[in-house]
């Protein structure tokens, strides 16, 4: 399957889940496999056992939405960049912190 054919089906099916889920999940991210055999769809963490035990579920009403030949298997994961982007802040906030105590309060001109 070419990138472009990927990319529009991989948005296609990223926006009836959307539709489908609409108040009861968001939706980070959706990610179709080369092949087309598995979109990868990213969540909250509470979410992922509920939405995977559904995904048979929602693959068949995916279906109806859009026509394809073969509908891919859908397998949802934990969207962990927001724990990433809080676990960074953690990061930069504690070096920053060490930096003042390191300078003594010093005037830290051009520093970033």
């Amino acid at each position: 399957m070419n990138v472009i054919h990927r990319q529009r089906l991989t948005s296609d099916i990223y926006r009836a889940l959307s539709t489908m889920l609409i108040g009861s999940v968001t939706i980070v991210n959706a990610e179709l496999n080369e092949d087309g055999s598995v979109v990868s769809c990213y969540v909250e963490e509470k979410k992922v056992q509920e939405l995977n035990r559904k995904s048979g579920q929602l693959r068949y009403e995916l279906a109806k939405k859009i026509k394809l030949r073969f509908v891919p298997r859908i397998v949802f994961l934990e969207n962990k960049g927001e724990k990433n982007y809080n676990r960074v802040e953690e990061l930069l906030a504690e070096i920053h912190k060490h930096d003042g105590k390191a300078n003594n309060g010093e005037d830290k001109k051009g520093v970033l």
